[in-house]
């Protein structure tokens, strides 16, 4: 028989984390998923959630979270669209 973690668990402040840390840490794992799945979209992230984007929106203010990853620039000697050096914006971001 497979033990049961919250069972056995010691109380917290024993350097165990409590039932509020542990749920908000699965929460923010699953809003972090759901999230890359569908590429920083927050309407699609929120339906695979079942939840509304207000409320997709809201856990993500609660729980620290950014919906998409911050923008980056190509570094030296990389470009968008493959022309060394040549400055262009990649096509459909002019």
């Amino acid at each position: 028989m497979l033990a049961d973690p919250v069972l056995e668990a010691e109380p917290a402040g024993r350097g165990r984390k409590d039932l509020k840390t542990l749920l908000e840490d699965y929460e923010r794992s699953l809003v972090q998923a759901a999230l890359a799945a569908s590429r920083g979209n927050q309407r699609r992230a929120a339906a695979a959630l079942g939840v509304l984007p207000t409320t997709l929106h809201e856990k993500l203010k609660r729980l620290g979270l950014r919906s998409r990853p911050a923008p980056s620039t190509p570094a030296a000697g990389d470009s968008w669209n493959g022309t060394e050096g040549s400055g262009a914006a990649p096509e459909g971001t002019r």
